[in-house]
């Protein structure tokens, strides 16, 4: 009997590992610092809207993001809640990027790569300033 508990005590131990994890990095490689928010409108309820932690990357800088596997999770990419379908950047508050991506297109190629959570790379690039629009009045 207490050889049968020790086993049962060994075999928890050693599966309380760090667990299953994949890691994301979310690339600026524009020169202007950047605000992202991320935003859901696919809730139960399709009047509510529930918005994902803000990040902040700094001109010309790499985040990382390590998210646990599972059934859920998997699906959050960079971003702390799961199912985003609209995205604000914003560059160093002067200029407005808005993108969305339909759910049934989330892993197509046509959305940005902020959305795929095929990709562990995502990359805000010069274009993406480009395709911004002026948010001050000056």
């Amino acid at each position: 009997m207490r050889n049968i508990i020790i086993i049962i005590v060994i075999l928890l131990i050693s599966s309380c590992g760090k667990g299953s994890f994949s890691t994301y990095e979310l690339i600026n490689e524009t020169g202007y610092g950047l605000v992202i928010e991320g935003y859901s409108h696919r809730g139960v309820d399709s009047d509510i809207i529930l918005a994902a932690e803000k990040l902040f990357l700094e001109e010309n800088s790499t985040i990382s993001f390590q998210r646990a596997k599972g059934e859920v999770t998997d699906q959050r990419t960079i971003f702390s809640i799961s199912s985003i379908d609209s995205v604000r950047i914003i560059f160093d508050y002067n200029k407005l990027l808005v993108l969305s991506c339909p759910k049934e297109r989330i892993t197509a190629r046509d959305c940005h790569s902020i959305y795929n959570q095929n990709y562990f790379v995502a990359k805000i690039t010069e274009e993406d300033y480009n395709n911004a629009v002026n948010i001050n009045a000056d």
